[in-house]
């Protein structure tokens, strides 16, 4: 196969790993599976490595800007900037006193802590629409048997930044068979 080369050089691109000096600008033959196993893992290490800005705004002073846990952490923690006692088998709204603006494409989603959730305390929701300006929120709701005391300054969840699409409805008078069917509900198993 022939490709041609752009008339600058590509980042991180090993010639040697090609056979050879590319001739930028021209027209080389190379092995294909060995160039798109190359480009891939280019790729993956470009996209994995990079970190994307999201503006965030502090609406209250005390508010404190998500951190991450550890050097490899793929979520960071959100803090409550309010006391508040969950109490038990009921939810509570916390604030975190931040609004953030992800990047078009993006949006953010809140988890839980397993901190938390191995204590009963959950998040339940948190999908934050890349169009959305207001203050985020945790829903927490307490599933032990007592009531839960946040304080201001507690870690209360992670958050993650996540690529989306939206759906383009196609609306059809039948669908597909399948083995499944509408089987749902564990009818695949335990």
């Amino acid at each position: 196969m022939s490709i041609i080369l752009p008339n600058q050089a590509t980042p991180n691109f090993d010639p040697k790993r090609m056979g050879g000096e590319p001739p930028i600008g021209q027209s080389m033959q190379v092995d294909l599976p060995q160039f798109v196993q190359m480009m891939t893992a280019q790729t993956f290490e470009m996209f994995t490595k990079a970190k994307v800005k999201v503006k965030i705004k502090k609406m209250n002073e005390d508010a404190i800007i998500p951190k991450y846990g550890s050097t490899k952490a793929g979520l960071c923690d959100l803090y409550a900037i309010e006391d508040k006692i969950v109490p038990a088998g009921t939810t509570a709204v916390i604030g975190t006193g931040i609004a953030c603006e992800p990047p078009e494409g993006f949006m953010l989603k809140i988890r839980s802590r397993s901190g938390l959730a191995s204590k009963g305390i959950i998040t339940v929701g948190g999908e934050i629409d890349e169009d959305y300006r207001g203050e985020i929120k945790v829903i927490l709701l307490n599933t032990s048997g007592t009531d839960f005391t946040i304080a201001k300054g507690d870690r209360i969840a992670q958050m993650e930044l996540r690529r989306y699409q939206q759906i383009d409805f196609n609306e059809v008078k039948n669908l597909s068979d399948t083995t499944r069917g509408n089987g749902g509900l564990g009818s695949t198993g335990k």
